[in-house]
């Protein structure tokens, strides 16, 4: 799943992330220690992926993202229908 860190502190190393798919908004709360990859400075703004959710244990809790992958750019889709796509161009 893709989607944006929409708030982060700092000082609690937390943070939730908005993920919108097929028109449905989920929000996930995101763990310093559950992120396997991040720019040194982690802000609102940034893009996430991650491979899992760990869900909410209470009803009035966040699912929490699990292989989470930060970057300051959009991730590209670089699967099998990229690659075929490009050899088509040649």
């Amino acid at each position: 799943m893709q989607g944006t860190i929409v708030w982060w502190s700092v000082a609690k190393s937390h943070g939730i992330v908005s993920v919108t798919e097929n028109g449905q908004n989920q929000r996930y709360f995101l763990l310093l220690s559950r992120i396997v990859s991040a720019p040194e400075q982690i802000r609102a703004g940034q893009y996430v992926k991650f491979v899992s959710a760990v869900p909410a244990k209470r009803p009035d809790l966040l699912p929490i993202a699990s292989g989470v992958t930060i970057s300051e750019n959009p991730f590209v889709d670089a699967g099998a229908d990229a690659l075929d796509s490009k050899a088509g161009a040649l």
